[in-house]
């Protein structure tokens, strides 16, 4: 009921209801009608303030949970990275070592043959000196130069290649080295033979064997 009709029942001259009454209190006291409705503001207010605190707790929760994702993420992607500058750096080894090998076996054949006609001892040592020098070994003149310059600067580098034929040839090569010796062919080792032919080739053996039984004969 409002506040005009209760005292519209007032000027009849009707009694007011319990409810009535309490109601016509409220109109006429001003004082606590303001404090019924502040109250009601404050409550509305708490409440208000618990719901934008429980937003905040979930939208700080959200945040936090996008963030433990991402630096997770972050984590794995740094791992992987790492295992793959692992894996490319042995697979740049791996070539590496492939091309040096590659590279030292065709040394190995200019050591064993090449313009001097003599055998370079050490493969390994001649390799130091083509990378010192620059020499780009697919160049034939210009590892023939180097070659020449070395028989003539270090000749103890080099040993002597065996050769044979029509009643000559040079003094017989120690097994394996092919260096110059007193030792007759028919007085080695079977272990003997065996390195020599290793090095230099069953022909050059035969042909040192033949030259042996002509010196003899």
């Amino acid at each position: 009921m409002t506040y005009e009709e209760i005292v519209a029942k007032l000027k009849k001259g009707e009694a007011l209801t319990a409810e009535e009454l309490v109601e016509f209190g409220k109109v006429t006291r001003p004082a606590d009608r303001f404090n019924e409705i502040s109250q009601k503001k404050q409550e509305a207010e708490a409440k208000l303030a618990e719901k934008d605190a429980e937003i905040a707790r979930l939208q700080a929760e959200q945040t936090t949970q996008a963030q433990r994702i991402q630096d997770e993420a972050a984590a794995q992607m740094r791992e992987l990275s790492g295992k793959v500058e692992t894996l490319s750096g042995e697979n740049t080894s791996l070539k590496q070592k492939q091309s040096n090998f590659e590279q030292l076996e065709k040394i190995r054949q200019i050591a064993s043959t090449n313009v001097t006609g003599a055998v370079f001892k050490n493969p390994r040592y001649l390799k130091a000196i083509f990378e010192e020098r620059g020499v780009d070994i697919s160049k034939k003149e210009d590892v023939d130069r180097v070659l020449t310059e070395l028989k003539t600067q270090e000749p103890e580098t080099f040993t002597v290649t065996v050769k044979g034929g029509s009643g000559t040839g040079t003094t017989p090569a120690s097994p394996g080295a092919a260096t110059a010796t007193d030792k007759p062919v028919t007085k080695w080792s079977d272990e003997e033979k065996t390195q020599f032919i290793a090095k230099n080739g069953g022909e050059a053996y035969q042909k040192l064997v033949s030259t042996a039984s002509q010196t003899i004969t």
